[in-house]
């Protein structure tokens, strides 16, 4: 049986120039660097917000639970579906990306954008003006910006790195076309820019901000996903990690059923603290971990968990940590397992059988989660050096409407009438925890944690 592993917004590049010029790149802080030298990579920190939260400007109030639900539910599915390819599958797509959006400011002027996370890719883009399609405002003007400077073809060295071809426009820059899943794209050329961390209009981290010159990034001219941009946090050459030399950077996610919640963060660089928990990091083109077992209470399930292991000879197996995908998806003969221990643990509440998804039946109930499922035991996802992620009903489950809760995870094969397994860890299953990736030590440590307390730990660092 074929395996294929997904990875929510995993770039599928198939027309890809990725440049960066040969002169020497600077980075300038607000704290005192010696522009003559090349100075050891800043610790970038910018607040996060989710696109459900009232702190995002993509926020509607006049959407439902249900609303809200359902844009988790297809964003992830649409997205998984483009990446399989598979014909017989008959998803709806769509090009609204449900995930946590980054304050970075951007140009001379100091443009703030709000780019999509996304540990799938690897280019940082965001729209420029001209954009030929309708796309959320602001857009970023480059005639507006001194710092800014196209990237020429013969000048670049990342034009045509490994996995993109060359391509050149009619003034001759270097240009992309990027697709993602769900049949989104971006098609534009590479500049130089300046970025500004930190500089969020929303006082925090005392306005500490980290100014860094010179990052090639993707100015996009046409594009049909509905945001400013995306911020890659992928392994790539032409990252924002690679272009800085950045080793590490880590995230502090909240529940984002609580709409209001502000401390969402995301960090760029070093990063003193032991976190609890750390399990072997496996990069192939995408962040794997592999899953040892699973524990929903007491009840150890009884899986294979081979399936799991990622071989890297083969390219096959392994769990993938993602950044964007509300969901989770497991392969089947884990799910049935899954499904079942929840089925006899919540036991007498009515079950729903109102939402589908292909072929199948969501695990739903009718009631409130907060009331019905107050005993409802802790769920362990244990992978590698004992590294224990432990989860409540709040990662377990969702709220999709005033009556009605379903679980986040779902089968694979059923979804998309294949034989195909899709493993991924959705965002949901991240919530209420600092989540670290060391990419020079290849390892991925996490721990429960309150998100003002990363706040806290950075303030006393710096």
């Amino acid at each position: 049986m074929k395996l294929i592993i997904f990875w929510s917004l995993a770039a599928i590049a198939i027309a890809t120039t990725l440049v960066l010029t040969n002169k020497k790149l600077k980075i300038m802080s607000s704290s005192k660097q010696d522009s003559d030298r090349f100075p050891k990579p800043p610790v970038l920190v910018t607040r996060l917000v989710h696109h459900h939260s009232v702190h995002s400007p993509f926020y509607n109030p006049n959407h439902t639970l249900s609303d809200r639900s359902k844009f988790d539910l297809i964003g992830s599915i649409s997205r998984v579906s483009a990446l399989i390819r598979n014909p017989m599958s008959k998803v709806q797509y769509s090009t609204r990306f449900v995930g946590f959006l980054a304050y970075v400011s951007v140009g001379e002027k100091r443009l703030e954008q709000l780019l999509l996370m996304d540990t799938g890719s690897s280019l940082l883009w965001l729209n420029c003006v001209p954009c030929s399609l309708n796309v959320p405002d602001p857009i970023f003007d480059p005639k507006s910006s001194s710092t800014y400077k196209a990237e020429d073809c013969d000048l670049s060295e990342y034009c045509g790195v490994i996995g993109f071809k060359i391509s050149c426009d009619r003034l001759h820059r270097c240009s992309y076309y990027i697709r993602y899943g769900g049949n989104g794209y971006s098609a534009g050329h590479l500049a130089s820019e300046t970025l500004v961390f930190g500089s969020t209009k929303i006082p925090w981290f005392g306005k500490r901000e980290e100014v860094i010159e010179d990052i090639v990034l993707g100015c996009s001219k046409n594009t049909n996903i509905h945001t400013n941009g995306i911020l890659g946090l992928g392994s790539g050459r032409v990252s924002l990690l690679k272009q800085r030399s950045f080793s590490k950077f880590s995230y502090c996610l909240g529940y984002y059923a609580e709409a209001a919640y502000s401390y969402n963060r995301l960090i760029i660089g070093e990063q003193a603290k032991q976190l609890k928990y750390r399990t072997p990091l496996l990069i192939d083109g995408k962040y794997f971990i592999n899953l040892v077992s699973i524990r929903i209470g007491h009840t150890l399930l009884d899986i294979n968990y081979l399936i799991f292991k990622r071989d890297p000879e083969t390219h096959s197996g392994g769990l993938i940590v993602d950044s964007a995908a509300s969901f989770s998806f497991l392969p089947q003969v884990a799910y049935v397992k899954f499904e079942a221990e929840i089925i006899n643990i919540v036991g007498p509440l009515f079950r729903s059988y109102n939402t589908a998804y292909g072929e199948h039946t969501r695990l739903c109930y009718w009631g409130d989660m907060t009331e019905d499922l107050a005993k409802f035991p802790s769920v362990q996802f244990i992978f590698e050096n004992n590294a224990r992620l432990i989860v409540d009903r709040r990662s377990i489950f969702q709220q999709i409407s005033e009556e009605e809760f379903c679980l986040t995870i779902l089968p694979s094969e059923q979804v998309f009438k294949t034989n195909d397994i899709v493993c991924v860890l959705g965002i949901m299953m991240q919530q209420g925890y600092y989540i670290s990736y060391d990419l020079e030590q290849m390892m991925l440590a996490f721990e429960q944690m309150p998100c003002h307390l990363i706040e806290e730990y950075i303030n006393d660092e710096l």
